[in-house]
């Protein structure tokens, strides 16, 4: 027979795991750095597309047309991590934690997106060529 235990409280909830708290903190970390990167890059990346003199693919050209909602989407996503971390430090629990896996998720996917529409006219034009 399945009892259900007592309401958690601060004294008894159990100590975060050490390992995960730094893995994701790194992981939000090093997609903020590589978000700015990217999103700082846009400006020369458009002037090395307008040299090519060829048409850009649509997922480009809107990174490149847009760079200001390209940045508030990839801020909107790493403030979503954040809050899922801080959520999951503060009440411990297993659903918080997947919240913070699913936000980190969409994090990095959203840094993937701006990743491929920056090279994908690279990728192009190789074929071109």
């Amino acid at each position: 027979m399945h009892t259900q235990s007592p309401a958690t409280t601060p004294a008894t909830r159990p100590a975060l795991p050490k390992l995960k708290l730094v893995l994701h903190s790194l992981s939000l970390l090093a997609a903020a750095l590589v978000a700015n990167g990217f999103w700082s890059s846009l400006p020369a990346f458009a002037d090395v597309f307008s040299s090519f003199g060829a048409e850009l693919p649509l997922l480009t050209q809107l990174v490149v047309d847009y760079p200001q909602a390209v940045w508030n989407i990839l801020r909107s996503g790493l403030a979503h991590q954040l809050a899922w971390l801080l959520l999951w430090i503060a009440v411990r629990e297993r659903w918080a934690h997947i919240g913070l896996l699913l936000a980190s998720l969409v994090a990095w996917l959203l840094v993937a997106l701006q990743i491929v529409a920056v090279y994908l006219p690279i990728f192009s034009l190789s074929t071109v060529v």
